[in-house]
């Protein structure tokens, strides 16, 4: 007896093959190209900053007479953090942040942990475009403020803390990038509050195996 082949499995096979092919290219990743994997950075920057704040005593919040402030005045400040670079331009961590000015008046500075992103919404346009990013930091910290004129300090408490930038990274080295950076910060309280512009320099390491 010679074997039957139905009609119905004829169908099948170039459906399956179909649905196969359909499968690999939905599970397809592009190659990684300049970031992926462990990554590490450092950011240090000069620029001006503001700090203002109240001894951390409710009835000394908002009384002028506990006032300290720094005016607008000299700052500096830096941030580092740890995590991984989920794409070429994706990029999440966790880190460590501060910064800190002084006049005549009073110096203050906040610090505080949080979680540091870093987005290239503009890397499929390739070339240059590829390694400017949109940072965003957030977390909570404390602050402080040394009241110079020798009346007393003002104590940030528990800070909220958010910061937002741009960075530029177009020369690498092995798996280093670096370049400028320009980040604005913000930390602030119920009895402090402390912002600076930082212009400075970061560096980046990632651990990338390139595709």
């Amino acid at each position: 007896m010679k074997p039957v082949i139905c009609p119905l499995l004829l169908l099948l096979v170039p459906g399956v093959a179909w649905g196969q092919e359909g499968s690999d290219e939905a599970n397809y990743a592009a190659p990684l190209e300049r970031r992926g994997g462990f990554t590490m950075g450092l950011s240090y920057g000069f620029g001006v900053g503001n700090y203002e704040g109240y001894p951390n005593e409710v009835e000394k919040m908002n009384n002028p007479e506990y006032r300290v402030a720094t005016g607008t005045t000299l700052a500096s400040g830096f941030s580092i953090w740890l995590g991984g670079a989920l794409r070429d331009w994706l990029t999440f961590g966790a880190g460590f942040f501060a910064a800190g000015g002084g006049s005549e008046d009073a110096v203050g500075g906040g610090n505080g942990f949080g979680v540091h992103i870093e987005a290239f919404p503009l890397y499929p346009m390739g070339g240059l475009w590829r390694d400017l990013a949109l940072a965003t930091e957030f977390g909570a910290g404390t602050g402080m403020l040394d009241n110079k004129a020798g009346g007393d300090d003002a104590e940030g408490g528990s800070m909220s803390l958010i910061s937002a930038g741009l960075i530029f990274e177009p020369w690498q080295f092995w798996h280093m990038s670096h370049g400028p950076s320009l980040m604005v910060r913000h930390q602030f309280s119920d009895s402090m509050t402390g912002s600076t512009v930082l212009l400075g320099w970061r560096m980046a390491f990632y651990w990338t195996q390139k595709g």
